[in-house]
């Protein structure tokens, strides 16, 4: 039965565009607005209120986002949902050109209304901490990665694509320029830096970012989008110039994505000097347990570039030999534990699937063949028990702590 057969969706649907036009009667300021589109009459206002400050649901004008305040962020919240909050999933009404007029709305609405950003504590207090908070800059924009080069000056990563210096507790006026081609698309942009242990001696940084192939692929399902995928560089800074770029990983463009999400790009160097960097499975599930494609892993190379022959899946055939492990959904957080050393992960997972993981040689952690998780639409994303380890091809996935 089609949804335009449903007599209950119909009812629905009539109820909600009774109580918005009744709501939207009081409120003489939006009439006027020509610009609100209809899905938001007749979808979002009844919970959100007519004037977009609140109802059932919580205001939008009131400067937090509760699931992330980007675009992007938007546009999976109202396409999705997130059922256990009670947000539900509308892109099985909306088509994606109408759920993009939603966000476009919401972010004009909140930019005329000239909302002041919540105040930031002074203090916070956690279980076992109390903390001191010291605002050192607030004119970053989404601030992603950061490394100190010495106590005075520490690099910041800003995602769309720039890379900053914070100096004796001021931000320098202009970005270091010529760094390496960026793509800002989606969540992608410019994510990690970290300072090489030699860094007094040979001056090198490296950067995680999202490289794009510069141009839509006609056979792709969204070829109005570019391919991309992460990529792993390292330069130095002279002035404010990033000179002497190396490439250091660099994927087969056949396995680059015109998807918008999930690339990882976190980096850290252990004490044995490699370099570890997550990719994230860029919306390709499948391919987060394929040793043939670099997505939904985490490697380990030299700083150089090269391959440490003793990665697990060193000298294999038809493999990836930088993986050092599979299974990982989105992993972007990436410690060493500072007694043993060993590699901590955090992982993105789908709704109410998020990870921690102690990150081991050649270890599978399971992603999409088991998940805490379910889909942000509420349906599951496997059959497996999702509380019990599984084997696959005669070995156990890796639960995460």
């Amino acid at each position: 039965m089609n949804q335009s057969d449903n007599p209950i969706l119909i009812m629905l649907c009539i109820s909600y565009c009774i109580y918005a036009t009744i709501s939207c009667s009081s409120s003489p300021d939006l009439v006027k607005n020509e610009v609100m589109p209809a899905p938001f009459v007749q979808l979002c206002a009844p919970c959100h209120g007519a004037d977009l400050k609140g109802n059932i649901a919580q205001s939008l004008l009131d400067g937090s986002w509760q699931f992330g305040s980007r675009p992007a962020d938007l546009f999976r919240a109202i396409k999705f949902g997130h059922p256990q909050q009670g947000m539900p999933s509308w892109g099985g009404v909306l088509a994606d050109s109408e759920i993009d007029s939603l966000v476009n709305y919401l972010l004009r609405e909140e930019k005329r209304q000239n909302l002041n950003k919540p105040p930031i504590p002074t203090r916070l207090e956690t279980q076992d901490y109390q903390m001191q908070v010291e605002v050192l800059t607030d004119d970053l924009k989404e601030p992603w990665g950061m490394a100190f080069i010495d106590s005075e000056r520490v690099l910041i990563t800003e995602q769309p694509s720039s890379l900053r210096i914070l100096q004796n507790g001021k931000l320098l006026t202009e970005p270091i320029i010529n760094v390496g081609k960026v793509s800002g698309t989606g969540q992608g942009g410019l994510f990690d830096v970290v300072i090489d242990p030699e860094y007094d001696k040979n001056g090198w940084v490296y950067l995680a970012v999202s490289h794009s192939l510069g141009k839509p692929n006609s056979d792709d399902r969204r070829a109005d989008r570019a391919r991309a995928m992460t990529k792993i560089i390292r330069g130095k800074i002279n002035g404010n110039n990033w000179v002497d770029e190396q490439v250091l990983f660099a994927a087969d463009p056949q396995t680059y994505s015109p998807t918008a999400g999930h690339f990882g790009g976190r980096m850290i160097i252990d004490r044995d000097g490699y370099l570890f960097f997550s990719i994230g499975d860029r919306d390709s599930l499948d391919h987060a347990q394929d040793l043939s494609k670099p997505n939904g892993k985490i490697h380990r190379i030299h700083t150089d570039g090269t391959i440490p022959v003793t990665n697990p899946f060193y000298g294999q055939e038809q493999v990836i030999t930088s993986i050092y492990s599979r299974g990982n959904r989105n992993p972007q957080g990436l410690a060493l534990h500072p007694e043993t050393g060993h590699l901590w992960s955090t992982e993105h997972g789908p709704l109410g699937g998020d990870e921690l993981n102690i990150i081991e040689a050649g270890k599978n952690y399971g992603w999409p063949v088991i998940s805490h998780g379910i889909n942000y639409n509420g349906e599951l994303i496997t059959e497996q028990p999702s509380s019990l380890r599984i084997l696959q091809n005669g070995k156990l996935l890796t639960e995460p702590i």
